[in-house]
This record gives structure tokens, C-alpha cells and sequence, in this order.
């Protein structure tokens, strides 16, 4: 069985999807066990570039469809649900079988945005997918009781872990500062971060934050210099693999108090990387964050964020007793050899 999956390039885009798909690639056991081939379907850029790239690669997609038996489509929500639906049309004329692996956090408030017959097309290809792939049991049942669907997996995602590498970097003086990966905007929570920041510095209290990705950048700077906070604030932009490392051994502490999320990738590299994790009650983010190893509160809380900040920072957290207990989890239930053994089961199951 040759298998083709379909999603943006891991090289030349940026997020949790080409995330994903850069770490299938890498596993060369799972690559050959399963005879499977890569097609880049977007990447970032100007408007025109990622048009025309994208019209592009589907016009090279075409004639090779006969080719595959199998197709697992990465798809998020808006563009990539549009640029994919064309996908599924051509697989379903060849009679083929392909998989949906959802990825966009947004992708129910994307839905019920469609109008009748938008969404009647969403579903007719869902339906029609041999599986939809959920990355959280509760996002399996939003698509099961919302959408009405009744092919869907849970596959979580999976990172690779490094767990000898991890202890080393503990430090007591890391204890005020923070990292938040992801991209910059409300969506994440950017804006309700800076702000608690601005109550923990308004506080007397001396909090170093590293904000990782892209986004709203432009206008994030405006919000930290209009409250002051230059002092205490980087924007580091968008990172790779490396400096990704070198971040996270500069703090005990990842932050990401999203307002909608699926199983975020930043979250599960950082704990794989024995870090505390502050985050937010949604999505599949209550499955991977529990009072043994980090906080949750609600999206948009400033008063609870600032809280839990201020414990943190106080010392008021057993780090080595978090660090052993995120990576022994990651290790147990979220690495990418667990995650690729699930998808080569459905893969085989077809």
C-alpha cells in the first residue's frame, strides 16, 4: 500500500501542522514500514505566493492520484479547509480512500460561520473520509455530537524526548522568567499575558517574559512599550529547533493561555523538555496539564494568570518533582513513536 500524505511544508511554513508532518518525515521506521511519500500543498508568504503556490501543487497533484492508495490530508480550518476540499474531490473521483487529520483549533467557529451549503460540502467529505482524526477526546466529541460524525480516532500528537538532556537546565534564579510559544495574537492570549505581566512589574515583582513566534508582532511591541514593559518583555519572533532549545533552558516556565487550541504542540515539546506549564482550560490541554505539573485557568482570566505567575515566581512549585513527572508522561503517552504506531494501525486497518 502506498500512502501520500498531504499538508503544508515543514520547511517553509510555520506551526503545529508542519510540526507534525517534519516529525513523521524524520521517522524513517514509519516512513518505509509504511511506504509513505510527502506532498507540500502551501507555504508562507506573500498572498500571491502562497496563491500561486498553492495552485501549483495541486495541478502537480492531479495526475499522480492513480498513483496512492491511500491519502492522509493535514488540514486546519478557512484556507487550508478550502485548499483541501479540492484535494478530497479529486481523491473521492478515483475511488480512493484518504484520512482527515484535524488540526485548526478554530475550526468549529470556522464552521458554524458557513452557510448552509458550505457546510453541507464540509461534511459530505468528512463523511466520506475513511477517518477523521481528532487530536483530543474532546474534540472527538465536538465533531461527533456537533458535526454528527461517526468515523472519527483520537490521535494525539506526539513529540521526541530527550530526557537526559533535561534536569541540567533547572535553575532557582529561572524561577521569573517565562517563554510563551505560538503565534503572537488574541487567539493565544497574547494581549491578557502582557497585561498580567503589567500587574505582577505595577506589583513590585521583576518577571522576564521571551514571546517565540509570529503573528501580531508589530502590534504586540505597540501594547508592551504603551504599558512600559520593554524592560521585561523580548519578542523573539519566530524560532527553529535550536534556538527553540536554548529558550527553554533559559526557564522553568512555558506559558500559553490560548482561547481555543487543539493539542498544542508548544505544550508537549515543553514538557518533554521537564518544563512547569501555565495554560488555559481548553481544547485537549486538560488532558496533558494537571495540578502535578502546571496550572490551568480560564482564557482571558488577567486576575488568575497574574496569580498563578506570582506563585511561580515566589517559589512556590517543586520543579525537579514537575520536570520528572512532564517528561515521564510525554515518554508514556505523547511521544511520536506512540503517535505514529496509532496511525500506522489505521493505515492498516484500510
Amino acid at each position: 500500500m502506498k500512502i501520500l500524505v498531504l499538508g503544508p511544508s515543514y520547511k517553509k511554513s510555520k506551526g503545529g501542522m508542519a510540526t507534525v508532518i517534519a516529525g513523521m518525515k524524520k521517522d524513517e521506521d514509519f516512513v518505509t514500514t509504511n511506504t509513505v511519500s510527502f506532498r507540500e500543498t502551501y507555504i508562507d508568504g506573500h498572498f500571491l505566493v502562497r496563491l500561486f503556490f498553492s495552485i501549483y501543487a495541486f495541478l502537480l497533484f492531479i495526475p499522480m492520484v492513480h498513483k496512492f492508495d491511500l491519502f492522509h490530508i493535514h488540514m486546519a480550518s478557512y484556507g487550508s479547509t478550502y485548499r483541501k476540499m479540492c484535494y478530497m474531490q479529486v481523491i473521492r473521483l478515483f475511488k480512493k480512500n484518504y484520512i482527515v487529520h484535524m488540526h485548526g483549533a478554530g475550526f468549529m467557529v470556522f464552521y458554524h460561520k458557513l452557510n448552509e451549503a458550505k457546510k453541507s460540502k464540509v461534511l459530505n467529505l468528512l463523511n466520506h473520509a475513511s477517518y477523521v482524526v481528532a487530536l483530543s477526546a474532546e474534540w472527538k466529541r465536538n465533531f461527533e455530537e456537533t458535526l454528527g460524525l461517526t468515523n472519527v480516532v483520537v490521535v494525539q500528537n506526539g513529540v521526541a524526548t530527550h530526557k537526559k538532556d533535561v534536569l541540567q537546565h533547572l535553575h532557582t534564579e529561572h524561577n521569573n522568567a517565562f517563554l510563551f510559544l505560538g503565534r503572537l495574537g488574541q487567539r493565544k492570549g497574547t494581549y491578557v499575558l502582557i497585561d498580567a505581566l503589567y500587574n505582577l512589574v505595577k506589583s513590585g515583582y521583576s518577571p522576564k517574559m521571551y514571546l517565540a513566534g509570529d503573528g501580531e508582532i508589530e502590534e504586540v511591541q505597540r501594547y508592551i512599550d504603551a504599558r512600559q514593559l520593554g524592560a521585561y518583555v523580548e519578542i523573539v519572533g519566530w524560532i527553529d529547533d535550536k534556538m527553540k532549545r536554548e529558550l527553554l533552558s533559559k526557564v522553568n516556565t512555558m506559558v500559553l493561555p490560548s482561547r481555543h487550541e487543539g493539542l498544542p504542540m508548544a505544550i508537549l515539546e515543553s514538557m518533554a523538555a521537564g518544563k512547569l506549564i501555565i495554560s488555559t482550560t481548553v481544547g485537549g490541554i486538560p488532558s496533558l496539564v494537571s495540578k502535578e505539573n502546571g496550572f490551568l485557568i480560564e482564557p482571558d482570566d488577567i486576575e488568575a494568570l497574574t496569580a498563578v505567575l506570582k506563585e511561580v515566581m515566589v517559589g512556590n512549585v517543586n520543579f525537579q518533582k514537575v520536570s520528572e513527572a512532564n517528561v515521564e508522561k510525554i515518554e508514556a503517552q505523547y511521544s511520536s513513536h506512540a503517535s505514529h504506531t496509532k496511525l500506522s494501525n489505521l493505515y492498516h486497518s484500510i
